[in-house]
């Protein structure tokens, strides 16, 4: 430890010209960091900025796309005297399930599996809302937090948030205790450079406990006080004296706050990734998916024979009530599309195969009665 001027970086230097040119780069460095940080916090403003516009103007492209969709759709009813409203309903019933179309095991089935899928999204939520308070209390974890000794850790880290706080001192942590930041290597330097400085500190009083050593450092300082009263330099000489014990403390002191930054840091980001990846929580979502796979596979069966009798009985009413408007209103609000999605047949009306033809009037009221003819159907 034969440096003895502390610069600004936290590193010793011999002469004071050189830890002042120390200082000077390092202040440089500190100021170009700044510029960059502050001309990035305005770049990342300004593609943010750019961004919420050109989002804005896609939604309000998709809105106006959605609107004069229904506005045409809304015609093509109008021009065969159809209310809209009451082919929605005709349409929500044709290609979806209720209780009332199952018998007493499909009900059985269905519920099973509503019940498990409101479960998993109840717990997406809750893992949702405890993440949510993980990233509010890592994000209070700042540098303020370490000055004001109230940082926060989960109970994992207890114990490195009490050397933090300046509850324990950093020898009271064992070896072991670092053993999980092996791979940061910011923190092992740290940590070799506080070790490097005990192993001095230990050697040094190692030494002084010697006579012959306490008798030569004695006399060391009493010709240098004596040499220091003679020349008037004694305030000098106690100053130096003073500015290199000083050095000494504060630059263990410099190198803990630093190992503490780091560590928050570190541990911060460990927090936020296990949090992330709760692994118990994973296995719990894992189990849900599981059961909710093994109902869909017994309910999907009774739930495709209910659409398919809907279906059906749909497209047994089109042969027999033939209306070429009709089926081109059909392709207009994508019923065939649907139809694919919920994997049911909706026939391609082959002429030879009508048995007649059917007026605008005929589907209005095949529409508006469609589930009490279903039902009587059914019961059939």
């Amino acid at each position: 430890m034969g440096k003895g001027w502390l610069g600004k970086d936290g590193q010793f230097y011999e002469t004071w010209d050189e830890a002042r040119g120390a200082d000077n780069r390092y202040i440089q460095q500190e100021m170009q960091s700044k510029l960059l940080f502050e001309q990035n916090q305005l770049m990342i403003k300004q593609l943010e900025e750019e961004e919420k516009r050109h989002k804005q103007e896609k939604e309000m492209e998709q809105e106006r796309i959605k609107h004069e969709k229904e506005m045409r759709i809304l015609k093509l009813f109008d021009d065969v005297s159809i209310p809209f409203n009451v082919y929605q309903s005709f349409e929500n019933y044709l290609l979806s399930i209720k209780n009332e179309d199952l018998d007493e095991e499909g009900i059985e089935v269905r519920t099973a599996f509503f019940g498990l899928a409101s479960e998993k999204m109840n717990l997406i939520t809750q893992h949702r809302e405890e993440f949510e308070n993980i990233k509010k209390t890592v994000y209070s974890n700042d540098d303020t937090a370490i000055n004001n000794k109230k940082v926060k850790y989960n109970e994992k880290y207890k114990i490195f948030e009490d050397f933090v706080n300046d509850k324990i001192k950093i020898d009271d942590l064992s070896t072991e205790k670092w053993n999980i930041f092996d791979n940061d290597n910011q923190i092992q330097t740290l940590l070799n450079q506080l070790k490097k400085q005990n192993d001095i500190k230990k050697k040094a009083i190692s030494k002084c406990k010697d006579q012959n050593t306490k008798k030569f450092i004695i006399g060391i300082f009493i010709t240098l006080l004596i040499v220091s009263i003679w020349a008037n330099m004694t305030i000098f000489f106690m100053f130096c004296l003073a500015i290199v014990l000083l050095s000494f403390y504060f630059s263990k002191k410099i190198r803990i706050y630093e190992l503490k930054k780091q560590l928050n840091k570190s541990i911060n980001l460990k927090i936020l990734e296990e949090g992330q990846l709760n692994v118990a929580r994973e296995k719990e979502l894992s189990k849900l998916d599981e059961d909710i796979e093994n109902i869909s596979k017994a309910l999907k069966p009774i739930e495709k024979t209910v659409l398919n009798q809907k279906i059906d009985l749909f497209n047994k009413f089109r042969f027999s009530h033939y209306n070429m408007k009709m089926e081109k209103l059909f392709v207009d609000v994508g019923l065939i599309e649907k139809c694919k999605e919920k994997d049911v047949q909706f026939d391609i009306i082959d002429k030879n195969k009508i048995s007649a033809e059917g007026t605008f009037e005929d589907y209005f009221n095949f529409f508006q009665n469609f589930e009490n003819i279903y039902s009587d159907t059914s019961d059939n």
